[in-house]
């Protein structure tokens, strides 16, 4: 039988390493071929777990990427929609107010009752028109708004399943 003395190392983890720093051990040379063997085999086993963990959150970060640039990409959209319908609305508002400026010219001016009630009649339609379009607007906006919550959801239930 060889006697071996066995050290602490400092890479050796707590639950491995001996209670006392030196230790004169008798062990045959085949039972420490043994346990090395083990550990080997036990290292190996955790590199290849920890490769595929690594595998693992290298896919779940490529994921959580092409999702962040789908998103950013539907808020632009959403963003420029609503910024068109909103010039759309104020050329409306303007439109409107011009006509409002024409009646009351044309009634002070004329007194023309066909005139009259045909500019009115103008005028309640584009009120209607610009109302349609403000209701537009906000739904617009709810959607892009629920829309974008929806997905920041979806995202983050992806990170805590996963």
């Amino acid at each position: 039988m060889e006697k071996f003395i066995i050290t602490e190392r400092a890479t050796d983890s707590p639950k491995h390493q001996t209670k006392d720093k030196t230790s004169v051990a008798s062990l045959p040379q085949s039972t420490v071929e043994a346990q090395l063997r083990y550990e080997n085999d036990r290292l190996k086993l955790a590199l290849a777990q920890s490769s595929a963990n690594a595998k693992k959150w290298e896919v779940e970060l490529q994921t959580l990427k092409s999702n962040n640039a789908r998103l950013t990409g539907a808020l632009q959209e959403s963003t420029a929609n609503v910024e068109e319908w909103k010039r759309q609305l104020q050329a409306l508002k303007e439109e409107n107010t011009k006509m409002k400026s024409r009646v009351l010219e044309l009634e002070a001016s004329h007194g023309n009752p066909e005139a009259i009630a045909e500019l009115r009649k103008e005028i309640g339609t584009l009120r209607s028109k610009k109302e349609t379009l403000e209701e537009q607007v906000n739904n617009k906006d709810n959607v892009c708004s629920c829309v974008i919550h929806f997905k920041f959801y979806q995202t983050n239930n992806t990170l805590l399943y996963t």
